[in-house]
């Protein structure tokens, strides 16, 4: 079969694509929760959402949000950061977190066999974060070094550029990812105050 490669090969017809039924629920505390059922693989997806990110940085604690999120894996309950990574590893599990301009999340996906564990350590992340101080530096410096680097970055320098131009009186005129200036060589408890300030289960959503 010849193959003319000047041509572009035409589109085959559209396959639909049916969406999993979303069932919602309202525990008694508030928190909203979601759950859409995929059983093509033994996969279990996990995500708690609060909608309070970095729009509720001030000029002067530009970046914590981010910053705070950035530690929530660094040790909660009575692991540390190390013994969280391993026994995370061991489940054949992976935890994330972050935080973007409206909310904030920690997400784990697990096998659906070893769920009941991964989602333990889950919930100490969400509940009993350690934000250690000693993460809290070592953050701030890999931040730092990342900003410096963002100096010579032309895609860097005009998202933030336009940023400033466009939403000069918004939050989000600020980079999320700065480091709070007031947070600069102070203890983690910086960090920790924003949690009660900003995540209660009516915000949340799991």
């Amino acid at each position: 079969m010849t193959v003319d490669r000047n041509v572009a090969p035409q589109p085959g017809p559209p396959r639909p694509y049916h969406f999993p039924r979303v069932a919602r629920r309202t525990l008694d505390n508030g928190l909203r929760l979601l759950v859409a059922e995929n059983h093509n693989a033994p996969l279990v997806s996990v995500r708690s959402l609060v909608r309070s990110g970095a729009d509720y940085d001030t000029p002067e604690l530009a970046g914590l949000a981010s910053l705070t999120a950035a530690l929530l894996d660094e040790g909660a309950g009575t692991r540390d950061a190390v013994l969280l990574a391993e026994d995370l590893g061991l489940l054949g599990a992976s935890l994330g977190s972050g935080a973007d301009w409206d909310a904030s999340y920690i997400s784990v996906d697990s096998l659906s066999r070893t769920f009941a564990e991964a989602f333990a350590i889950f919930a100490d992340v969400n509940r009993r974060p350690m934000l250690p101080q000693a993460s809290l530096e070592r953050v701030q410096s890999e931040r730092l070094m990342e900003l410096i680097q963002q100096r010579n970055e032309p895609a860097s320098i005009a998202g933030k550029r336009f940023s400033i131009s466009s939403t000069a009186a918004a939050p989000t005129a600020t980079p999320s990812s700065a480091i709070p200036s007031r947070s600069r060589g102070s203890r983690s408890m910086t960090c920790a105050a924003t949690s009660p300030r900003t995540t209660f289960p009516t915000t949340a959503r799991s």
